[in-house]
């Protein structure tokens, strides 16, 4: 009579324990069930307009870093945002007014928002190195609208000042006295930007090479020779065994290493080269980058003709009282308004395809013209008698050689050429010449960065797929300073100093219009919007769709907590029931 009785409350235990052994059963189970859900969309938020070492253009209007920022953080809302290019985006968001600056960019639609550009520097052209007391000149191009004055200062010393007007390019010179590493400095209206130039003893060296005494080359070569920024060394040979030589001039062209050096081999009376002669003309010009300047004063086929690339030629020369004919440098008047002039006159019947006419007679018979060779090139002049008019009060004949001159030795490039890109991140190129390259110790190259201070760091280059290119990048944290790079191979050398720091974060990218940027969106499925359409514009596009996924309830760590609650009831009522 005194024991309980199981009723309900047994019945409510049995109950609570049979649902805790269907959520075990269940768990051992484990039912799959199919659902549909939307399918995740990722947008890509790009800054287009950064520079190479990752800093974004702070000239457009509001910041294109603040821009960018605010987009993402209102499509974070609806989309999951990835703040870099991504190739499985759904879809992009490009800042910037630079359609090429992210080809890795997703097949996704592509929305282009262009924020307003202030001007600004748009490009600057400066020499890598410059003879001493050559000048030196800088070509600025501005931005539409940029105004104010730009000032040019040489080791901290203001040497120069132009206004910009903010339509056209400007030029700024400056004449440097010492040789060693100058640095320039340009400042204008919220702009900076400094530069090294290399600023070279002695000048550039040409050798004039002449198989007999060339009027030509001659009168070629006194202009040449008032030039400071250019040193000149010569061979003539006057009898068969007798020459007048101008310098070190090496006594045959085909000596090994006779035209080490040299950046411009100028050969008066060509048509005296030997096959010899003009199969080392050519080596030195496919292999080391130089140009050969071949003047005619007569016309005889020989081995010359190799180098020009053309066998046959028509002239208007030996007949007395030619007319004089007013040559055109590359279709325009000659320099300071004088005239070019020459009465008797060569010219190829056919230009080779690559040839490049320098300058042509009113009939557009090209006269002077030039064609590569291997890495070099070479120029000919059919002005036969173009010596005869060479007063300075009335012809352009110095003015016009001496260009010419210094443009073709510019041209050639050194043993070993250190190329240093913009910004702590860009890649800098080290391109090795064929003589670099054919050195011994070739395979092996050494480069390192000398800083401010004189400390050493090793700087790693590996090919870029271009035979003799390579590429390294600097390291990121530079102190403020010159500092220089030295680069040793196949016995040649080479340094190129700049200024450490940010020396350009002022310089402009080049940017599009808002018609080439529109084009550029359609063409991807997106369009060019504007900043507070933008999230409208993605989320149209993405509209998204359902897919069917398996789902596993009872791999939910939740069933676990809903266990234990059927466990502890159960207890709980047998507990105030009296069982146990």
């Amino acid at each position: 009579p005194g024991s309980p009785t199981p009723g309900p409350t047994m019945s409510r235990a049995q109950l609570l324990r049979g649902g805790a052994i269907a959520i075990v059963l269940l768990a051992i189970w484990d039912p799959v069930v199919h659902r549909e859900v939307p399918s995740e969309a990722i947008v890509a938020v790009v800054h287009g307009d950064r520079g190479a070492d990752g800093v974004g253009d702070r000239g457009t209007a509001g910041g294109a870093d603040e821009v960018a920022d605010r987009i993402a953080d209102r499509l974070a809302t609806r989309f999951t945002v990835v703040r870099a290019p991504f190739p499985g985006a759904s879809a992009s968001v490009y800042v910037g007014r630079r359609p090429s600056g992210h080809p890795e960019l997703g097949p996704g639609p592509v929305f282009v928002v262009a924020p307003e550009a202030t001007p600004r520097i748009a490009r600057i052209e400066a020499p890598a190195r410059a003879p001493l007391e050559g000048a030196i000149e800088l070509r600025v191009t501005p931005d539409d609208g940029l105004t104010g004055e730009l000032e040019l200062l040489a080791g901290g010393v203001p040497v120069d000042r132009v206004t910009l007007d903010g339509t056209r390019e400007v030029r700024l010179a400056h004449t440097p006295t010492e040789a060693g590493p100058l640095v320039l400095e340009l400042r204008g209206p919220e702009f900076r930007h400094a530069l090294v130039v290399e600023v070279e003893e002695a000048g550039t060296p040409i050798l004039f090479h002449d198989g007999r005494p060339s009027w030509m080359s001659s009168f070629v070569r006194r202009a040449a020779e008032q030039d400071r920024t250019l040193a000149i060394t010569s061979r003539t040979v006057t009898a068969p065994a007798l020459a007048t030589t101008g310098g070190p001039a090496p006594p045959t062209l085909t000596a090994p290493g006779a035209l080490e050096g040299y950046r411009l081999v100028v050969t008066g009376a060509p048509e005296l080269l030997t096959p010899a002669e003009a199969e080392a003309l050519e080596r030195f010009a496919r292999r080391t980058g130089g140009s050969i300047l071949l003047l005619l004063d007569h016309f005889a086929p020989g081995p010359w003709e190799s180098l020009a690339g053309v066998r046959a030629w028509a002239n208007r020369a030996g007949e007395e009282g030619l007319p004089e004919v007013s040559l055109l440098p590359r279709g325009e008047p000659a320099p300071g308004g004088r005239p070019l002039l020459a009465t008797e006159l060569v010219w190829p019947e056919a230009l080779p395809l690559d040839a490049r006419v320098i300058a042509s007679d009113e009939e557009g018979r090209p006269v002077i013209w030039e064609r590569p060779l291997g890495a070099g090139r070479v120029v000919v002049s059919g002005a036969l008698d173009g010596w005869r008019f060479r007063d300075p009060g009335e012809h352009a004949f110095e003015p016009f050689w001496l260009e010419l001159l210094g443009e073709m030795a510019a041209r050639t490039p050194p043993p070993i050429w250190i190329e240093i890109g913009e910004g702590a991140r860009a890649p800098t190129r080290v391109v090795l010449g064929e003589i670099a390259l054919a050195g011994e110790g070739s395979s092996e190259v050494e480069a390192r960065v000398v800083g401010a201070e004189g400390e050493e760091e090793r700087l790693a280059l590996w090919p870029t797929g271009v035979p003799g290119e390579l590429e390294g990048r600097l390291p990121g944290t530079l102190p403020p300073g010159v500092h220089r790079i030295e680069v040793e191979a196949g016995g040649a050398q080479a340094v190129r100093h700049f200024v450490g720091g940010a020396r350009s974060a002022s310089v402009a990218p080049p940017g599009a219009d808002d018609r080439v940027l529109a084009s550029w969106a359609a063409a991807t499925g997106g369009a060019l919007v504007e900043e507070e359409r933008v999230a409208m514009a993605v989320g149209a596009a993405l509209d998204p769709e359902r897919r069917r996924e398996p789902w596993h309830p009872f791999r939910s760590p939740w069933w676990i907590l809903a266990l234990a609650l059927l466990l502890g009831a159960e207890w709980w009522g047998r507990r105030r029931a009296g069982l146990r």
